[in-house]
C-alpha cells in the first residue's frame, strides 16, 4: 500500500515536537511495510542542514516543493489585511496557489492509495487526489479561536473555517481526547484519537541529583521554564544543595543569561538519548499553550520519571494513570523529590511503570493508525 505524507514541516531535524511527531508516525508506517513517499512543502531557501537531514533520511521517497516568494508575499497579506484586522484567517490562506496543479502532476490515480496531510491549512491538497484515494487529516491541533485563547499569532480560525477542512478528510487524526471530542461536534468525518507513537530506548540509571528538561523554543515553553527558574528551584537548592538543572533544546538560545548556580545550558542536541542519560528524572513545567506535551512521553520513553504540571496531562491516553508526579509549585516539586532522591525502590518502581505506561500507548497508536488507513472509503 502506497501512502504519501504532505507536510510543510521537515521531519529533520527532528527540533520540534511536530516534527517528532511527523517523524514518529512516519517511520511506524514503514516499519508497518506501508510505501511510505513525503512531499515537503518547503520555504524558497530551507537551511542546508534541512536539506541534508531530508535527504538522508527519505532519500529517493523525498518530494521537495519549494513555496514561491509570490507565496510568502502573498501569506503576508493576509497576514496583514485579513489576520490583523479580524484575529482569523481563511483555512486556505497558507496554500500554495499551484500545489494542487503540482500534486496532480506527480501523482497519477493509480499510484497513491493514502494521503496524511499534516495541518488543517493544507487539507486543500486532498481536491488533488480521486474519491477511492484514502484521506487522512493529522491536525496536530485545534485553530479554532486559537489567537483569541491562546494569543499565539501563528494560524487561527473560526469555527466554520476549520470544520471546512476537518470534512475534506475521510478520517481525521486527533492528538489529545479533547481534541477528538472538539471535532465530533465539528465534523462529520471520521475522528480518532491516535495521540503519537514514542520510540521506545531505555537509558541507564544514574542515580544523580540531576533534572532535565529537553525542549524547543516555543514561547510556551520560555515562559514556563523561567518561571521554574526563578520561583521553584531556588526552593529545591535550599533542600537540596547540589542539585542540578540540565535544560536541552534550542530552547537554550532564549535563555542564555540564565547559565550558572547549578543550571547549564546545553543548547541544541543533535542525539536525545545522549541527553536523557545524563538523569533519570525529567521536569515539564508547562502551564499554557495547546496540543500534546512531546517531551513528556518522549521522556517515559526513555525511562525517564517525570514531573510535570497538570496541564501537561491533559487528554492524554489514559491520563489518571499516567505515571509522572504532579506539581505546580515548589511543594510539589520537594514532595516528589524527597521520595525519587531518597528512595531507590520508588526510583526503580516509576521508571518501570513509565516504560510499561508507554509500551500500551504504543500498542493502541500503531492499532488505531493502521486501521484507520487500510479501512475502506465509504462512498461520500
Amino acid at each position: 500500500m502506497k501512502v504519501l505524507i504532505i507536510s510543510s514541516m521537515p521531519t529533520h531535524p527532528p527540533i520540534a515536537g511536530n516534527r517528532a511527531c511527523i517523524l514518529a508516525y512516519s517511520e511506524l508506517l514503514i516499519s508497518l511495510g506501508y510505501d511510505v513517499s513525503f512531499l515537503w512543502v518547503s520555504s524558497p531557501n530551507p537551511s542546508q542542514e534541512e536539506v541534508q537531514g531530508m535527504n538522508s533520511f527519505w532519500g529517493a521517497k523525498l518530494i521537495h516543493y519549494k513555496r514561491t516568494r509570490f507565496q510568502l508575499f502573498k501569506e503576508k497579506l493576509y497576514r496583514n489585511l485579513r489576520f490583523k484586522r479580524t484575529g482569523f484567517y481563511k483555512v486556505d490562506d497558507l496554500f500554495p496557489n499551484d500545489l494542487i496543479t503540482f500534486l496532480k502532476t506527480h501523482f497519477q490515480e493509480n499510484q497513491v492509495d493514502c494521503v496524511v496531510v499534516n495541518y488543517i491549512f493544507f487539507s486543500r491538497a486532498f481536491d488533488a487526489f480521486p474519491e477511492k484515494v484514502r484521506k487522512v487529516l493529522y491536525t496536530h491541533d485545534v485553530f479554532t479561536d486559537r489567537y483569541q485563547k491562546t494569543g499565539n499569532p501563528w494560524f487561527s480560525t473560526t469555527p466554520d473555517e476549520e470544520a471546512k477542512a476537518l470534512n475534506r478528510a475521510d478520517v481525521i487524526w486527533a492528538i489529545q481526547e479533547n481534541e477528538a471530542s472538539y471535532y465530533h461536534y465539528l465534523s462529520r468525518s471520521e475522528v480518532l484519537t491516535t495521540y503519537s507513537f514514542f520510540q521506545i530506548t531505555e537509558t541507564r540509571l544514574t542515580e544523580k541529583k540531576v533534572l532535565l528538561f529537553f525542549s524547543g523554543s516555543n514561547q510556551h515553553n520560555v515562559e514556563a521554564i523561567i518561571f521554574f527558574i526563578e520561583t521553584i528551584f531556588p526552593k529545591l537548592q535550599q533542600r537540596f544543595p547540589d542539585v542540578k538543572l540540565l535544560v536541552g533544546g534550542t530552547i537554550c538560545d532564549k535563555i542564555s543569561e540564565r547559565a550558572g548556580n547549578g543550571i547549564e545550558l546545553l543548547g541544541a542536541v543533535e542525539d536525545p538519548v545522549s541527553f536523557y542519560s545524563l538523569g533519570d528524572i525529567c521536569i515539564n513545567p508547562t502551564f499554557s499553550g495547546t496540543g500534546l506535551k512531546i517531551k513528556t512521553f518522549e521522556a517515559m520513553a526513555h525511562g525517564k520519571i517525570v514531573i510535570c504540571h497538570p496541564h501537561n496531562i491533559e487528554g492524554v491516553y489514559n491520563g489518571n494513570a499516567a505515571p509522572v508526579f504532579l506539581a505546580e509549585d515548589a511543594n510539589g516539586y520537594l514532595a516528589a523529590l524527597q521520595h525519587l532522591f531518597e528512595d531507590r525502590e520508588v526510583l526503580l518502581q516509576r521508571r518501570k511503570a513509565a516504560l510499561e505506561y508507554i509500551t500500551q500507548l504504543n500498542d493502541i497508536v500503531k492499532d488505531r493508525i493502521q486501521s484507520s488507513i487500510e479501512k475502506p472509503n465509504r462512498m461520500r
